[in-house]
């Protein structure tokens, strides 16, 4: 192969690649987690379902713990609502929308749950 072709190649492989996020992952966090009793309680009482996925360093299973622990001592979560999963990463949790916003709950999650330890993004809201 001749230098040009060497270029092309190097600079194929140095531009940054678009990754197309299908939703599979997405599918696979809320279903880790749903509860349907807890879902049809949650739209029975006005409440929000939030699904999230966890992100951290360290042992799945106490990631997933830390942040179901964390999340049940956040005001407005419904503590019988939340759900953990350690593979995937997961969490889910219902609020009372008068008490507590979804991003402000997510915030006090983290917070609760060592936020330089946890980290979460949130994957879907079912109001």
């Amino acid at each position: 192969m001749n230098v040009w072709r060497w270029g092309v190649v190097a600079a194929g492989l140095a531009l940054p690649t678009m990754a197309m996020a299908c939703g599979a992952c997405d599918e696979d966090t809320v279903a880790a987690t749903y509860d349907h009793p807890v879902a049809q309680r949650a739209i029975t009482r006005g409440q929000v379902l939030v699904f999230a996925s966890i992100e951290g360093i360290g042992d799945a299973k106490a990631l997933a713990n830390r942040a179901g622990s964390a999340a049940r001592r956040v005001a407005g979560v419904d503590r019988a609502s939340v759900r953990v999963s350690a593979a995937p990463l997961a969490l889910s949790f219902a609020i009372d929308p008068k008490m507590q916003t979804v991003e402000g709950a997510i915030v006090d999650v983290q917070h609760r749950g060592h936020d330089q330890d946890i980290r979460l993004s949130v994957v879907r809201v079912v109001r």
